[in-house]
């Protein structure tokens, strides 16, 4: 998939966003790096070769050249920089070889291929290039650690984790590829517990596992109200073996638990945090705490500063509101919804489905006509809710660029 650096593959009508299910994909099972014991790195070796190119400015060349890597030129690559660090970690003067920039750089690198390789829609390339970078992130927090041990002097570093971490969370998310263990966000919430970016992106995360792993049952039909509140109905096959409450083995919680606990703490860091807001609400509302859910949701509803979350806030609850059988409170926030987002398609279907099974069909036909004409917006921004399991609105793009910017020489 090209373009958008973050485009979905397709769309889907509004509750089919909120509240419908996909496999999951993304299972990252990077295992714990230890510095290697030393030798002499090749000064030609392909990783190296690749970093200098890629330092040297044209990282889209060097980027493409590691994407056609095989697993086993990764992992070599990986035992390269590893005995580097491990030069450079017992080493009070560094020489010449392999500095500490440019492990980071490869970090960077291995990141870049990762957004690439997801564009394309390779997602097994995708989740092996970020498994590497987080070995060789794990390769540079060795390399400091090590050396402020033994007293020698700190050496620079160039990336920021957290801004990685923010990558790691983001970009699978918004390529339908999901962590199914949950390893990246468990890992960059417990190491910026208070960052309340980083615990609503691993939330996020979480949700979305959460979702995958509840299947639709075949044959319901794809839209409002209730039939697409997976909760509320029974599954069979596979949609059981993937049932959103089988337990995390890392931290015996589902994983619909885990992103309640992350958007808590994302509120806990910055109570102006909306988006954490919404979609705690939803995932209260989907594990059947709906007066909670509702109280959130009306918070955000009414103090959220932009239209976007309004919106979301208000097509959250109209799903509940008809789960509950309030149908005119249901009208009610659709039509609200409507009226922050004339464009967005999503409302006026869920709205549609409240005023036809009311049977008022004429009333329904009314509020769909806008969205049926030759000129109405099929922009993927146009409707909210179209992108709301993308993640949060964190301008991935920016933070790529600060990273590379970063290891540029």
């Amino acid at each position: 998939m090209r373009g958008d650096t973050f485009a979905a593959a397709g769309v889907g009508l509004s509750l089919a966003l909120v509240l419908c299910a996909e496999r999951p994909a993304f299972v990252a099972a990077a295992s714990s790096v230890s510095l290697a014991a030393p030798a002499s790195p090749s000064q030609s070796s392909p990783i190296e070769q690749a970093v200098a190119t890629y330092r040297d400015g044209d990282q889209m060349q060097a980027a493409t050249s590691v994407l056609r890597w095989s697993s086993a030129d990764i992992d070599a690559a990986v035992q390269t920089l590893s005995r580097a660090a491990f030069v450079l970690a017992g080493t009070k003067y560094p020489g010449d070889g392999i500095g500490l920039a440019d492990i980071e750089a490869a970090l960077v690198l291995h990141t870049d291929v990762a957004v690439l390789a997801a564009e394309y829609d390779l997602h097994q390339a995708m989740r092996s290039h970020l498994r590497a970078a987080r070995q060789v992130l794990a390769l540079v927090d060795q390399v400091e650690r090590r050396r402020g041990s033994a007293g020698f002097p700190r050496l620079p570093r160039l990336v920021a984790p957290r801004d990685w971490y923010l990558v790691a969370l983001l970009v699978p998310a918004r390529y339908m590829s999901i962590d199914e263990d949950g390893t990246f966000a468990a890992e960059a919430a417990g190491r910026f517990p208070l960052d309340a970016d980083i615990q609503l992106a691993a939330g996020c995360l979480d949700e979305t596992r959460a979702d995958f792993n509840h299947q639709v049952p075949s044959g319901l039909r794809v839209g409002p109200p209730r039939a697409t509140w997976t909760d509320d109905v029974p599954m069979s096959g596979d949609a059981a073996y993937w049932g959103g409450d089988r337990l995390s083995r890392r931290t015996m919680a589902t994983p619909r638990e885990e992103a309640t606990s992350r958007f808590r703490a994302a509120l806990a860091a910055d109570p102006r945090l909306h988006e954490a807001r919404v979609r705690l609400g939803r995932v209260l509302a989907l594990s059947k705490q709906r007066k909670q859910a509702l109280d959130l949701l009306a918070q955000a509803g009414r103090d959220a500063p932009d239209s976007r979350l309004q919106y979301l806030a208000r097509i959250i609850a109209g799903s509940i509101f008809e789960l509950e059988d309030r149908w005119e409170d249901a009208e009610r926030v659709y039509r609200e919804a409507i009226g922050i987002r004339p464009g967005a398609q999503s409302a006026r279907i869920a709205l549609a489905s409240v005023l036809e099974r009311a049977g008022r069909q004429t009333d329904a036909n009314a509020v769909v006509a806008p969205g049926l004409t030759p000129d109405a917006s099929s922009d993927l921004d146009a409707d909210p809710m179209w992108r709301y399991r993308l993640g949060p609105p964190i301008d991935t793009v920016a933070i790529l660029s600060r990273l590379r910017t970063a290891v540029h020489q």
